[in-house]
């Protein structure tokens, strides 16, 4: 038996407010749709968040049920489950029903659940819709439905949940690798945007397909090493085999620009277009500080020439240096409002005022956690 492991398509999404980037995902979406196709798949299976929002836009419905319908017309079942945008996330608010409920009504989508799997071709694949945050007590109840399942045959489980070892942090995650049962043949997950795939010792496989398109700059770097797609699984040998299957995005890229030379830095290190598809470039800014109203301007004479879209990143104009002994600004911007906020109404010294400012900036933990144990005087 021959699948198509998708995920986290987030069809709807509006990345930037941009119109190109919604149909970006919407083009993906197509190309996942083809390669099921083309490789004569005999099911989907998609580990949820097919749409961005639980409520989605008319446009983004109709794409879900003209490229669905593909599907269903060669006779290719679409196996998925909700994931956490596609579920309302409190009861009397959005949708009393997710879209999956709408799509199964249509015959577009089958819903496995835990005591209800759907089986295709001798394969039994069982599912269970996204569960929000649990309590430690609904999260040992959860764990133990998991580890409950005792498959007979070959089996795949859909889960759409925060995994405690990618995400190792209290209330982050709902289960572990560990409490999805041996006897599964291929868990497919999804939720976590890079591709992941983990073979157990007795051959069954653990596999996050990741998202078919950037979402977030931070994926930029996993799709640099191991493409956007879907896996392709086979399933009729004793051990999964599971091969990706990219498809063509628009470029992404982050990069580091100097103030001093914006346009020709930009210029140099933008990727070049795919098909006719312009980059979007998140910059990580050094040099001299420079005026909002000037570095807008710099912007926009090369937005729909040199990149689709080009947005700040990382500022690091302003960021102390090595001993956190200055932080330089240009009067009246942002950074000076904050400092002088800090300082005149909060009471802070200029000293601790900078460090909160360089907080502010940072996003790299080991940075935060250096300038936190300075700002509580921890430091040896």
């Amino acid at each position: 038996m021959l699948l198509l492991h998708v995920s986290d398509t987030h069809l709807g999404k509006r990345q930037y407010n941009l119109e190109s980037r919604e149909n970006d995902l919407y083009e993906v979406f197509s190309q996942l749709v083809d390669l099921a196709i083309e490789e004569r798949v005999d099911v989907v299976v998609h580990s949820g968040d097919l749409f961005d929002v639980n409520n989605p836009s008319n446009e983004a419905e109709m794409i879900a049920i003209r490229e669905l319908s593909r599907l269903k017309d060669k006779g290719i079942p679409f196996i998925g489950i909700p994931g956490d945008h596609d579920t309302p996330k409190r009861r009397g608010l959005g949708r009393s029903v997710t879209v999956h409920d709408m799509l199964q009504t249509l015959g577009l989508i089958k819903v496995p659940e835990l005591s209800e799997p759907i089986e295709v071709k001798g394969v039994t694949i069982y599912g269970k819709r996204h569960v929000p945050l649990l309590s430690e007590d609904s999260r040992t109840d959860f764990q133990e439905a998991l580890r409950s399942l005792k498959p007979k045959g070959k089996s795949v489980l859909v889960l759409h949940q925060g995994v405690k070892e990618l995400l190792p942090f209290d209330y982050a995650y709902q289960m572990s690798f560990s409490d999805i049962p041996t006897e599964i043949t291929y868990a497919a997950l999804g939720h976590f945007h890079d591709r992941f795939v983990m073979r157990r010792e007795n051959g069954s496989v653990v596999a996050i397909a990741g998202s078919p398109d950037i979402i977030d700059e931070r994926e930029i770097e996993g799709y640099k090493r191991n493409g956007k797609g879907a896996w392709l699984v086979d399933l009729s040998k004793d051990e999964p085999s599971v091969t990706g299957l990219n498809v063509k995005l628009r470029p992404q890229d982050v990069i580091e620009v100097n103030t001093s030379s914006f346009e020709q830095d930009i210029i140099q290190k933008a990727p070049k277009p795919v098909e006719g598809k312009l980059p979007v470039l998140h910059l990580i800014l050094k040099g001299e500080p420079i005026t909002k109203d000037a570095l807008m301007k710099k912007i926009a004479s090369l937005e729909g020439k040199v990149a689709e879209k080009i947005r700040i990143y990382k500022d690091n104009t302003y960021i102390l240096s090595e001993g956190f002994k200055d932080v330089s600004v240009v009067k009246g911007s942002l950074n000076d409002l904050i400092l002088e906020y800090l300082i005149k109404r909060e009471g802070y010294s200029p000293e601790d005022a900078k460090l909160i400012l360089s907080l502010i900036a940072s996003d790299d933990e080991e940075e935060m956690k250096s300038i936190l144990t300075k700002f509580a005087g921890l430091e040896k």
